[in-house]
């Protein structure tokens, strides 16, 4: 699973003429606007609410390991809709 703090290095790109280093995210990752971290937080937090409930019901039903998945799913979710 995703750890708790994210990284965001930068990796190198190319270097310019005037010998400045140009960089690209990871996975084509842009910095966001304060709107969209927002959106994003939203969004982690709906995220976590579904997957607790389908983990309740994976566990109802007997399926330990989809429950698991499910809450652990639940728990990146609220990590990342706090950040």
């Amino acid at each position: 699973m995703a750890s708790a703090t994210r990284s965001k290095a930068r990796l190198p790109l190319a270097r310019g003429a005037s010998d400045d280093l140009q960089y690209i995210q990871p996975d084509g990752f842009s910095p966001q606007t304060a709107a969209s971290q927002v959106q994003s937080q939203e969004v982690a937090a709906y995220i976590a609410q579904l997957t607790g409930e389908l983990s309740q019901m994976a566990g109802s039903a007997k399926l330990d390991t989809l429950a698991y998945l499910l809450a652990m799913a639940r728990v990146e979710a609220d990590m990342l809709a706090r950040d």
